[in-house]
């Protein structure tokens, strides 16, 4: 449909958010590589708490202990949550950063062209159309975005679950 009204515009604008949903996942590469290995460090902690309290129970019981197994599986699972967090933020903020561009350009486009004395009437159905197939479009670049980000972000994980498969091959 795009091809059909203006050709160049089209190409240029799916380059322009092809480009745009490569750099946010350019800048947001390495922070997502560096939470990969901490988050698999915070969540064997958390386990390695949980099954040292359950291997103890007893003792855990008779010394009124449970407080500190509580305060310690605690402050794992609060920085594994934040390590969460943070790396959801890394996965959905580029979204809104493609929405701004692509409504951003539009109005742009829209004000360029009637400041240059173009006619409203003109352009508005074009503009129209390629801001709501942008929009429409959206979901799939985000959809690619998250599903990278994804994949950087258990990057560590798949790492540890191969190394441990070669090690039983042996």
């Amino acid at each position: 449909v795009l091809l059909a009204v203006d050709y160049v515009v089209a190409i240029t604008g799916c380059f322009l958010l092809a480009s745009i949903v490569l750099l946010l996942l350019f800048a947001t590469k390495r922070q997502l590589i560096t939470l990969g290995p901490l988050r698999s460090e915070l969540n064997e902690k958390r386990y390695k708490a949980v099954a040292s309290s359950f291997s103890a129970f007893r003792e855990l019981k008779l010394r009124n202990l449970e407080r500190k197994f509580i305060s310690d599986y605690s402050e794992f699972a609060e920085e594994y949550s934040i390590v969460n967090a943070r790396a959801n933020i890394y996965k959905l903020v580029p979204r809104f950063v493609i929405e701004g561009i692509v409504f951003g350009l539009g109005t742009l486009t829209i004000l360029v062209y009637v400041v240059f004395g173009g006619d409203w009437d003109s352009i508005l159905p074009e503009v129209t159309v390629f801001v709501l197939v942008g929009y429409r479009l959206l979901p799939a670049f985000q959809q690619i975005n998250v599903s990278l980000s994804q994949l950087r972000f258990i990057e560590s994980s798949v790492d540890e679950i191969a190394k441990s498969i070669r090690g039983l091959e042996r």
